[in-house]
């Protein structure tokens, strides 16, 4: 369990708390709460129906494990997976042995805020419990550094915790409010799909989820 890890609230307390986490976790990826056997079952079924085409590039936001980065990958996508956490790269690395060949995953370490210039942008971005990993006040650029990611013509997709407009929130994850999904529309993003629902929240059980889907010009 990571009840009595400290949370922290800057960026280098955070990354302290997954390092943390990894480490303890030893290998075994049940002792991961936000890790699984796959993607969640909303992406899976929008990459039934969207799968690449031309080459198209993904990019895999704070890519954990590496479930949603496989899966994008089996879909077609050339994938670049990248996380915080030095642990969970070198773990994800070694996770899928059977990973397709003719389309590996690129995983490698890097910070949302900076990313490197030369990836460029990508046909596809998957974020998937990354903003809610950020408190409130941390977490405000990340929308736009998300969306900055999205080519022109690209897909984003997002799947969040979320918590009602001005409710306070004392615990690490810190869910997302209705009204901060508009920044994504701010930096340029075009709302396509969204769907709010309940599902098992790990820490704090039945906690509203919200799985959207936006496009860039």
């Amino acid at each position: 369990m990571i009840d009595d890890l400290i949370d922290g609230e800057t960026l280098e307390e955070r990354k302290a708390f997954f390092d943390a986490v990894y480490i303890r976790a030893d290998g075994d990826d049940n002792q991961v709460p936000w890790s699984g056997e796959d993607a969640k079952p909303e992406v899976l079924n929008w990459l039934e129906d969207n799968p690449a085409r031309n080459g198209a590039k993904a990019l895999d936001i704070a890519t954990g494990l590496g479930e949603h980065a496989q899966a994008l990958a089996r879909a077609g996508y050339k994938v670049t997976a990248f996380d915080l956490a030095d642990k969970a790269i070198a773990w994800a690395k070694t996770r899928f042995p059977n990973m397709p060949e003719h389309n590996p995953v690129t995983y490698v370490g890097a910070d949302l805020f900076n990313l490197p210039e030369e990836w460029g942008q990508f046909e596809l971005v998957h974020e998937c419990y990354t903003i809610q990993s950020l408190p409130d006040d941390l977490r405000i650029g990340a929308f736009k550094a998300i969306a900055d990611a999205v080519a022109s013509g690209g897909t984003l997709l997002v799947y969040a915790r979320i918590r009602p407009d001005g409710s306070d929130w004392d615990q690490a994850p810190w869910p997302v409010m209705p009204s901060e999904f508009l920044r994504f529309e701010e930096a340029g993003l075009i709302k396509v799909h969204e769907v709010d629902f309940l599902r098992d929240g790990g820490r704090r059980k039945d906690i509203p989820h919200r799985f959207a889907i936006y496009r860039k010009p």
